[in-house]
């Protein structure tokens, strides 16, 4: 079973209120594929709705993104075989995300627990050309997508 994970018409108006780890993975649309590689990620657990932050990120020549503003950290470096574990995820938080060249995507995310790890999907059409695609963001409340091997 699905959720949406940012504000939608028939999405939960309100985060949970228990807390829980996110497990954050990158899917390909159609298939569900695990997408392990080529792209950066930068998470914002301090978010002020009251007082949003202004994110900046740069994508240079080379195609690696530099990320700033609020207290966004770039946390490319922990993934695990393509997922990352964000342990006591806060009741919002902000994902900015750098697939290179092929575009870039952020998300005002509002934590969902469905249990003390608990799997949020980032499902793209085509990870080269983000453009070129339907890209969206989903809880996984049960299912074959609920649960990843252990780390």
């Amino acid at each position: 079973m699905w959720m949406w994970a940012v504000s939608r018409p028939w999405a939960p108006a309100s985060p949970s209120r228990n807390s829980c780890t996110v497990q954050l993975r990158v899917v390909r649309a159609g298939s569900m594929a695990p997408v392990t590689s080529g792209f950066q990620v930068a998470v914002d657990k301090t978010v002020d709705l009251d007082h949003p932050a202004s994110y900046q990120m740069r994508i240079g020549s080379g195609g690696r993104a530099t990320f700033s503003s609020g207290g966004l950290k770039e946390v490319t470096s922990q993934l695990q075989n393509g997922v990352l574990h964000i342990d006591d995820a806060p009741l919002h938080f902000d994902l900015e995300m750098a697939f290179g060249n092929g575009g870039s995507s952020s998300a005002l995310i509002h934590r969902q627990c469905f249990g003390p790890q608990t799997v949020l999907l980032y499902v793209v059409g085509n990870p080269d050309k983000l453009s070129d695609g339907t890209n969206y963001w989903l809880w996984v409340k049960s299912g074959k997508y609920a649960t990843l091997p252990a780390r």
